[in-house]
């Protein structure tokens, strides 16, 4: 939701989109998990996502958000 390159690390990190319209629904996420939602690349804690999917996140993490609907435009 910011730009954070300062803080990215030698791997890259690519952003998957702009949000164009709708802040508001960003900014209603909830984001209390911070980086245990599945932040956890760099410590290796990504292994149960890969492994059990959505099954996983949902009885872990029931108030993470997903986006289930997006539209690609041409900039």
């Amino acid at each position: 939701m910011r730009d954070n390159s300062p803080t990215h690390d030698v791997e890259p990190f690519i952003p998957f989109g702009v949000v164009v319209q709708g802040m508001e629904v960003m900014e209603s996420l909830y984001s209390e998990y911070g980086e245990n939602s599945g932040g956890g690349i760099r410590a290796g804690r990504q292994g149960p996502i890969f492994e059990q999917g959505n099954a996983y996140l949902s009885r872990e993490f029931p108030k993470l958000d997903s986006i289930i609907r997006m539209v690609a435009v041409e900039k």
